[in-house]
């Protein structure tokens, strides 16, 4: 693939690629709640075939990559100041992680959105490097109400990439949808307020805090879990992500 000034090399099994520039969303609805659909013009890329199909059940139905500019994207969401804050807190989030390169996280690995959700562990953590920059990948799961059953299971895995170029100009948001045979786990996993059995008794952070233990403990069982135990395989997105060249989209 090479597109506007963005190319790079996946395996066929993965489909075939749409590209497109997309159009800059700059109304942000702040009457009807912050969303993580805005964003300035940018090349972005989908993966349409067998794969996307089969993972439709995930958090994020398609799979894609997109390229944003950096300045325009902190430009959009300077128009509010919470926004601004929890986009620029997490770009700070992501260069420190880059620099430092932790495994594990007291609560969420750096994601540069805002999502109404949060993500219940991490996995598979690895940072890779590519043609002028660099990133993390890690598999999460993203749960968006407690209230309403966060159990992870075989759909809804996320193998996420962000990344920067060494330039700082350019911002790399990937989401590849994955599944695995292996989940969910055969084995009996403490829930103690209802993580995926709500107890009405329960309340909203006594739902999250049991979220967030339930997911830890799912997680530390997922990160030992081969490459290959996934479908598609974590090897073709790492390898995808090695491949990438960005010069001038």
């Amino acid at each position: 693939m090479n597109y506007h000034g963005v190319s790079f090399s996946f395996d066929s099994s993965l489909g075939e690629v749409a590209a497109e520039i997309r159009c800059a969303v700059t109304d942000l609805n702040l009457e009807k709640g912050i969303f993580y659909e805005y964003h300035p013009e940018h090349p972005a890329f989908v993966f349409n075939g067998d794969y996307a199909n089969q993972l439709k059940g995930s958090f994020f139905s398609k799979p894609e990559i997109r390229i944003y500019p950096v300045n325009e994207y902190l430009e959009i969401v300077g128009q509010n100041a919470d926004l601004k804050r929890i986009v620029e807190e997490e770009f700070r989030r992501l260069k420190d992680s880059l620099g430092k390169q932790p495994t594990s996280f007291t609560y969420e690995a750096p994601f540069v959105a805002v999502l109404e959700a949060g993500q219940l562990f991490q996995a598979k953590v690895k940072y890779l490097s590519f043609k002028a920059g660099k990133g993390i990948l890690y598999l999460t799961w993203f749960c968006n109400d407690p209230t309403q059953s966060c159990e992870i299971t075989s759909q809804g895995l996320s193998y996420i990439f962000q990344g920067l170029t060494d330039d700082g100009r350019y911002f790399i948001y990937a989401t590849f949808p994955v599944k695995t045979a292996l989940l969910p786990l055969k084995e009996k996993i403490p829930d103690v307020f209802g993580c995926f059995d709500p107890k009405s008794s329960a309340t909203f952070d006594e739902l999250t805090e049991a979220c967030q233990k339930y997911g830890k403990q799912v997680g530390n069982k997922i990160d030992l879990f081969a490459s290959a135990d996934f479908y598609p395989s974590l090897d073709l997105f790492d390898q995808l992500i090695q491949s990438l060249s960005i010069t001038s989209p």
